[in-house]
């Protein structure tokens, strides 16, 4: 069996993450990577200890965008702060443009993602998309296509009974 590369691996854990999410609007997943070592994952979902937009459904504004949630990319900058510092972020969509913000005053030097999302917000600041946004912030984005649908992991509960 070959083994898979790491931002294929990474890839992946981010589409797990993802799955943690609780706004049916868009399942949004995230990990920050930091000399090779994983050190945050986020996903989007109401904060800690409030009603999720599954329990209580999505408020959104007049651009449509729930704003109930916090995003996975800021979930998982929250957890680390500022070793976030020269590290990358992996995302299941491009970041939105508040999310950019966070991304390039972390000090993450790169953003890799699966699939496009054009926020309308970045053109109201000037730029053509978020992409364009964070390369004028120093930060370095690559798509790195959806998830290899022809790969199927198959876990079985009691492969992970593990006893310490």
């Amino acid at each position: 069996m070959k083994r898979i590369k790491w931002k294929e691996y990474y890839k992946i854990i981010c589409h797990y993450a993802a799955m943690r999410g609780t706004c049916p609007k868009a399942k949004v997943g995230a990990i920050i990577v930091k000399d090779n070592n994983l050190i945050a994952t986020g996903y989007n979902g109401a904060p800690t200890g409030m009603k999720h937009c599954y329990d209580v459904g999505c408020i959104n504004d007049a651009e449509g965008h729930c704003i109930r949630s916090v995003h996975a990319e800021a979930n998982a900058i929250i957890k680390v702060g500022k070793e976030c510092n020269g590290a990358e972020l992996f995302c299941t969509h491009v970041p939105c443009i508040e999310c950019c913000k966070l991304i390039i005053n972390s000090g993450i030097k790169k953003v890799y993602y699966s699939n496009e999302y054009l926020d309308n917000r970045a053109q109201k600041l000037g730029y053509k998309s978020q992409k364009e946004f964070l390369k004028e912030g120093n930060v370095e984005i690559e798509c790195l296509g959806n998830v290899n649908t022809q790969m199927k992991l198959n876990f079985k509960e009691e492969d992970w009974n593990w006893r310490l």
